[in-house]
C-alpha cells in the first residue's frame, strides 16, 4: 500500500516536472526599436506572438508579422505589405533547445542567466542568432524569460533591405537604420 502511494506521488511529480510550458500572452511582449533620420527612435511591438517550451526543452516562438504595432495605422500597413510582405511571409519563427541544466532552471527559485543560439527564420531566410537570456521563477507555476541585452537583427541578413528602402522612400525619410534591436519579455505557465 505504501509503495503504491509512493509510486502515485512520484508519477504526479514526474508529470509536473515534464509538463509543457505555454506562453501567457497578456503578460508577454516582443519589442523592436527603429531609428529614422539618425535622430528619432521609436519602440514598436508585435501584438500576436505564440510560444511553448516542450518537455524535451524545445523552445519555439512564432511571431505573426501582420500583428506589427507602431501606433500609426498607415505605417503598420506599409510595414506589413512593403517590408515584411506578409502575403508571402506571414510569420517569423525563432527556435532553440534548452539543455538539461537550462530546462531544470525553469523549476529552480532564483535568477539564471545563460547563452543560447537560436535559429531565426524570417522572410524565408534562416540564420543563427546568439542571445543571453535570464530566467526567473514566478509564483503560480510561471516563469519569466527575458533578454539580458537587446538582440540586434541586421535587415540585410534576411533580404529585407529592398523593403526598408521602399519604406524610406514612401515616408520621405533620409534614413532608417538597418540594424534593429529586439527585446523579449516572455511569461510561460506550466
Amino acid at each position: 500500500m505504501i509503495r503504491s502511494i509512493f509510486f502515485m506521488v512520484a508519477m504526479i511529480f514526474t508529470q509536473q516536472v515534464m509538463a509543457e510550458w505555454a506562453l501567457v500572452n497578456h503578460k508577454s511582449y516582443l519589442n523592436f526599436i527603429t531609428t529614422k533620420n539618425g535622430e528619432k527612435t521609436e519602440v514598436h511591438k508585435f501584438s500576436n506572438i505564440n510560444s511553448s517550451i516542450s518537455q524535451q526543452g524545445n523552445v519555439v516562438l512564432t511571431i505573426d508579422l501582420a500583428s506589427v504595432e507602431t501606433h500609426i495605422p498607415i505605417r503598420n500597413k506599409r510595414i506589413r505589405e512593403m517590408f515584411f510582405q506578409v502575403n508571402q511571409y506571414p510569420k517569423a519563427e525563432i527556435s532553440f533547445k534548452l539543455n538539461e541544466k537550462q530546462l531544470q532552471s525553469l523549476e529552480e527559485v532564483g535568477l539564471n542567466v545563460f547563452e543560447v543560439t537560436a535559429k531565426c527564420n524570417l522572410h524565408g531566410i534562416q540564420k543563427d542568432v546568439s542571445a543571453q537570456i535570464r530566467v526567473a521563477v514566478l509564483p503560480d507555476n510561471e516563469v519569466l524569460v527575458t533578454t539580458v541585452k537587446p538582440i540586434i537583427f541586421s535587415i540585410s541578413d534576411y533580404g529585407l533591405l529592398d523593403g526598408l528602402n521602399k519604406l524610406r522612400e514612401v515616408a520621405k525619410l533620409k534614413s532608417i537604420t538597418p540594424s534593429v534591436p529586439v527585446t523579449l519579455n516572455l511569461v510561460y505557465k506550466k
